[in-house]
């Protein structure tokens, strides 16, 4: 049986400018409290690369390489049942309050979306208000895309 999970709180300041949504954190992020906690996820390494920094592999470095890039994280999803990682596994999902969050941080322009699952339930839960969204392809390592063009996509949207 399913279990209820959690996801983790928003990263997210007044100088954010572009908020990155994911669906929902898999059971490694989740067990570690870090997004993009599996060493399978490309995240970081796209991220790092598009921002021409280093990668110390430092959660806390990270989350303050992405602040000063003013990128802020969270999760369309605030709690679902599922088993396992995978998107597809998902059931009764409850989205979170992003209209609220956006509203406390007025410096956001852009929404990026990673992945199918987190531009599904965005697009049937919210309306853009005036910022600008974008659907990227998901940075797990089980998307068929190659980290190349996952990176190039990625690199578009963000430079914007």
């Amino acid at each position: 049986m399913s279990k209820r999970l959690r996801g983790l709180p928003p990263v997210v300041d007044k100088r954010t400018e572009i908020i990155i949504l994911g669906s929902m954190p898999g059971e490694m992020s989740l067990k570690k409290k870090q997004y993009y906690g599996h060493k399978g996820n490309h995240f970081w390494k796209i991220i790092t690369d598009i921002l021409g920094e280093k990668d110390t592999g430092v959660y806390a470095e990270r989350i303050d390489l992405l602040k000063k890039h003013r990128i802020g994280l969270w999760d369309v999803i605030g709690s679902c049942l599922r088993e396992g990682s995978r998107d597809d596994r998902i059931l009764s999902p409850e989205v979170n309050d992003i209209p609220r969050m956006v509203s406390r941080a007025p410096g956001i322009r852009a929404i990026l979306l990673n992945g199918r699952k987190a531009e599904e339930l965005f697009n049937k839960n919210f309306s853009t208000s005036g910022l600008t969204v974008t659907a990227l392809p998901s940075t797990s390592a089980l998307n068929a895309i190659s980290i190349d063009e996952k990176t190039e996509m990625w690199r578009n949207a963000i430079k914007e």
